[in-house]
């Protein structure tokens, strides 16, 4: 895509189309070329395809917040990351926690499950103490850690 872009943006100025492969002319083509890739390659659902998306979504939001500092805006470029990462973690645990209570249907079904299990049923002793308890696997590893097996 980015070589299509490219090739089209010399071929209109009058120039010999020339490309180094994988590097956009313009930052923009390379914007172009990730947003017709992800509605093709990542646009339909499914549940890998939504984790890849959140894991980078998470990363875009981070980048741009820090982007908007080296370029001067405010409030952004007051606070450094490691000030800042505090604030981060309250408004998404805060977030997560409220909705969890309140809307619980809008949360993504496998936090929704991990919710449940953290705040719900590890509340319960089901089996007594032996909730307690590790697995006979976990012991063995243990076991076998220590004794550097």
């Amino acid at each position: 895509m980015l070589v299509i872009l490219r090739t089209l943006e010399q071929h209109t100025r009058g120039q010999n189309v020339t490309t180094n492969v994988g590097k956009p002319g313009v930052p923009w083509h390379a914007a172009v070329a990730g947003g017709i890739g992800g509605y093709v390659v990542w646009g339909r659902y499914s549940g890998v395809n939504f984790q890849i998306v959140m894991y980078l979504m998470s990363r875009v939001l981070i980048s741009l917040v820090r982007l908007l500092a080296a370029k001067g805006y405010q409030p952004f470029v007051q606070y450094r990351f490691k000030r800042a990462y505090p604030v981060l973690a309250t408004v998404v645990w805060a977030s997560v926690m409220w909705l969890y209570e309140s809307e619980p249907q809008t949360l993504h079904p496998s936090l929704l499950k991990s919710m449940q299990f953290l705040y719900d049923e590890s509340c319960r002793w089901d089996n007594g103490v032996v909730d307690f308890l590790p697995s006979a696997a976990t012991t063995a590893v243990c076991l076998l850690t220590w004794l550097q097996v």
